[in-house]
């Protein structure tokens, strides 16, 4: 009986420890993660090109990423800054 009781309150402990790492994961809650790159190419070339990245990103770490350049580079320091 005592082994049960132990058995349970170790499965009950685990699973609130899982659940608030899981919580705590992602401190923004469901903000996404900002993924800035500076425009090398035309921006519509750059996203294209950071798009597999991103939802390999999204797929394992499993919240959402946003994409962000700029038309220039200067308007993206502009950005950062």
């Amino acid at each position: 009986m005592m082994y049960e009781v132990r058995r349970i309150a170790g499965l009950l402990t685990a699973l609130l420890l899982a659940t608030v790492l899981d919580a705590s994961a992602h401190p923004h809650g469901n903000e996404p993660i900002m993924m800035g790159v500076a425009p090398q190419q035309e921006p519509t070339k750059v996203y294209a090109m950071w798009q597999p990245v991103i939802r390999y990103l999204q797929k394992e770490v499993r919240h959402p990423f946003a994409f962000e350049t700029a038309a220039s580079i200067e308007e993206f320091q502009k950005r950062v800054l």
